[in-house]
């Protein structure tokens, strides 16, 4: 078996999984389902942060007064206190969500590469360095806690707001603690219609200033001192009383309707918690940062009202938004004041500014729990949606290394701060660190990874696919490999795992494990090499691979692949397989991924297979013959080239050549690999691949 045969064989010897389903398939679901509704007895457990290397990675807004992102900063800029301890912050990574990878060197940009060669070369391989990662929005609009119509022009901003969003933003809508879901799209055309379907409602049940306001029931309920505000309600509405049976009957119907107030109030806003926590638990399976703007008119809880009883209502909110990487900003729709002295209003209420405080109460504590941003909007909406949109286009993962109290699994209270004037500081203000963090959970984010709408970016990574014939019928083969996070001072501590989706969206098959090693590049530059190899039915489907290390720093990588072999006449021609000789991974040849060629030569390989049994002797004693070719463009003429020899493959009625092309009389630039396929005397066939050349002529 030839050299460059036995590389391709070893990448599918150990394929990661077959058509037969040899090994595990991970289905693929979608990550995200908005919640209907959260049964109350349900407890999923809470999601806590797992690190391999003993570091704590937190999500941080730093902006200016106006909302502009601070950039530039340092870790010696950030303070990071736990409990009020000082700990050590060990990095500080800027995402810049509307150019990622603005300054990082586009591969394809080599003197002598044309414009219509760099695009055909990113055809042949997908990769994460040249495009902005995308924001993950949820409109999380709380119906159940809104006057009916009272949110309509919150609605129109929040379509306002979707429109204006970038191109690989996803958005998604959730109505609490019911009503119209959409999961995660790019479609603003569903979004916004989706928006024009929410109604409130809900608030009506509780805000209706029949007898007693809301303040009024609440005072009942608490006692003390604050009892008067209630017994002057008894005055007010009990004065046509004329005896004591007839005013304790309407002091009875008053506490009645209090009591009934302020338990729909109260089940309402817990209803909607509930369904809050049930969406920020779902978000936490989804790798990368989440942006959930809760749009709501009220939420009582009646904690600063003395209301013992209300104040543990979001506790579970610090912890579980941090662990689950969720900013939170909150918009208060607040309108009570002005309804309080609506015209349409029969019995405006004797506590207005009270009410709004109540009304307030839980919107306020979200907020503070989860150290997100609160705005009261009492008239326009747009600005507090323009200002998110600033403030999201950019933010830092600061990773900080806890001391040993803080493993112990419980929640803790961290504070995050940066030493320069004028900036406001957005991160969660609780975490939790499990203790018994486990080498399965890199794998475990991994899969997460692959099923979550946005890919990681933060590790650069390029991926490629070839296709090959199979002796089945019906199915090819395929070769993937990657490169992963090139530059200095580069680790194999990597686990990679890719995921494979049919065009349905259904899982198709899926593998966690280790790369093949490190390549050496010019310049002190290495690369993770990574490769795996399946057998599918032939199809078109979509590729997913993700790596993470040991550190938590994750990239993936999304590609269309066409796993079908390309018709050549009465024959079916595989891709052409390309290896560079010069690198070489555990003794064997890498394939290369993204055109790059250190020469002096490459190698290339190809397959043929006859898609339909001979129909008499003559055709069947024919033979394909094989040409392979370097040229300066697809049509351009030859500058060098091989005949390599057609050996049959075992299984009859197919072939493959191999051979090495010698580059050595090459200047360093661009060219294409070709693979000219003649039968019965004529060309039936040519598979191409575009190269960049690195090395000096003659070297």
């Amino acid at each position: 078996m030839h050299r460059l045969r036995a590389s391709v064989a070893a990448v599918l010897v150990g394929a990661s999984f077959a058509a037969a389903g040899s090994a595990p398939q991970q289905a693929a679901q979608p990550a995200f389902r908005p919640p209907q509704s959260q049964p109350a007895a349900a407890q999923p457990q809470e999601p806590v942060f797992r690190s391999g290397v003993d570091l704590v990675p937190v999500d941080v807004i730093v902006v200016d007064k106006d909302g502009r992102p601070i950039v530039g900063l340092a870790p010696e800029d950030f303070s990071v206190t736990v409990e009020g301890r000082p700990r050590r912050v060990v990095s500080a990574e800027f995402l810049s969500h509307a150019d990622r990878f603005a300054t990082a060197p586009d591969r394809t940009q080599v003197p002598t590469l044309n414009v219509e060669d760099r695009v055909m070369m990113r055809a042949e391989y997908s990769s994460n360095t040249r495009s902005a990662p995308g924001r993950l929005f949820v409109l999380a609009v709380d119906a159940g806690n809104m006057t009916r119509g009272g949110g309509r022009g919150a609605m129109e901003a929040a379509r306002q707001f979707v429109q204006t969003l970038a191109p690989n933003d996803l958005v998604a809508l959730v109505t609490l603690p019911a009503g119209v879901t959409v999961d995660f799209t790019a479609d603003r055309a569903a979004i916004r219609e989706a928006l024009l379907k929410v109604t409130g409602g809900g608030a009506n049940k509780y805000l209706a200033n029949v007898n007693v306001s809301l303040t009024e029931a609440l005072a009942l309920q608490v006692g003390g001192d604050r009892k008067r505000i209630f017994e002057n309600a008894v005055r007010m509405e009990c004065g046509f009383a004329r005896s004591d049976t007839e005013l304790q009957n309407c002091r009875m119907n008053l506490e009645a309707e209090a009591q009934s107030k302020l338990f729909t109030a109260r089940a309402s806003a817990q209803s909607s918690s509930r369904a809050l926590e049930f969406l920020i638990r779902r978000l936490a399976i989804i790798e990368g940062q989440k942006h959930v703007i809760f749009i709501g008119e009220s939420l009582v809880t009646g904690a600063s009202f003395g209301l013992l009883e209300g104040s543990g209502d979001l506790a579970w909110l610090g912890s579980l938004s941090q662990a689950a990487r969720v900013n939170l900003y909150v918009l208060h729709l607040d309108r009570a004041f002005l309804e309080a002295f609506d015209v349409l209003e029969r019995f405006p209420s004797r506590t207005p500014l009270e009410d709004a405080r109540l009304l307030n109460d839980g919107l306020g504590e979200l907020a503070g729990q989860a150290g997100g941003a609160y705005f009261n909007l009492t008239v326009a909406i747009d600005p507090a949606f323009e200002r998110i949109a600033r403030e999201t286009s950019a933010s830092y993962l600061v990773a900080f290394e806890p001391a040993p109290d803080d493993r112990d699994g419980k929640a803790h209270n961290v504070s995050i701060k940066v030493a320069r004037p004028g900036v406001h500081v957005r991160a969660r203000r609780q975490f939790t660190v499990d203790p018994a963090a486990a080498s399965a959970s890199m794998a475990q984010r991994v899969t997460r990874a692959l099923n979550s709408p946005h890919l990681p970016v933060t590790v650069p990574m390029d991926l490629t696919t070839y296709v090959i014939g199979d002796s089945r019928a019906g199915g090819v083969r395929v070769l993937m490999a990657a490169e992963i996070g090139c530059g200095a001072g580069t680790t194999a501590d990597f686990e990679v795992g890719h995921l494979v989706t049919d065009s349905s969206g259904r899982g198709a098959g899926s593998a966690v494990q280790r790369p093949a090693g490190l390549i050496e590049r010019g310049g002190g530059v290495r690369c993770v090499y990574y490769s795996s190899g399946f057998g599918i039915k032939s199809g078109e489907y979509v590729v997913r691979a993700v790596a993470i290390d040991s550190a938590n720093r994750a990239g993936g990588v999304e590609r269309r692949l066409d796993a079908r072999l390309a018709p050549a006449g009465p024959l079916g021609l595989s891709s052409l397989v390309l290896t560079d000789p010069a690198v070489r991974v555990d003794d064997k040849m890498k394939l290369v991924v993204d055109g790059r060629v250190a020469g002096p030569s490459v190698a290339a390989y190809v397959e043929m297979r006859r898609l339909q049994p001979a129909m008499d002797a003559p055709a069947a004693a024919l033979r394909p013959a094989v040409q392979f070719e370097v040229a300066r463009a697809e049509d351009g003429p030859a500058l060098v080239g091989t005949v390599p020899p057609v050996a049959d493959e075992a299984d009859g009625g197919a072939w493959y050549a191999e051979g090495a092309v010698s580059l050595a009389t090459l200047a360093p630039g661009s060219y294409v690999v070709r693979a000219l396929v003649t039968w019965d005397g004529r060309i039936v066939g040519r598979a191409s691949r575009s190269i960049i050349l690195e090395r000096a002529a003659s070297q």
